[in-house]
């Protein structure tokens, strides 16, 4: 979304002929924004006792099974 966003906003430079709309602006904006989530998530994570991951496979932080 954030790609979209930026790319709408900021978006002069063309990425290629074949994708007229996409452009390098929005390129960055994607992949700032999809890192931003990626490291809100995982620090969201480092806050749970057990993390959603471990959780999900029925395994404790410390690898015991519960």
């Amino acid at each position: 979304i954030l790609g979209l966003l930026i790319g709408k906003q900021f978006g002069t430079t063309s990425l290629h002929v074949a994708s007229p709309n996409k452009t390098i602006e929005g390129s960055i904006g994607g992949l700032i924004g999809s890192s931003g989530l990626t490291w809100g998530f995982l620090w969201s994570q480092s806050q749970l006792s057990v993390p959603l991951f471990f959780a999900a496979i029925g395994r404790g932080c410390d690898g015991s099974v519960r």
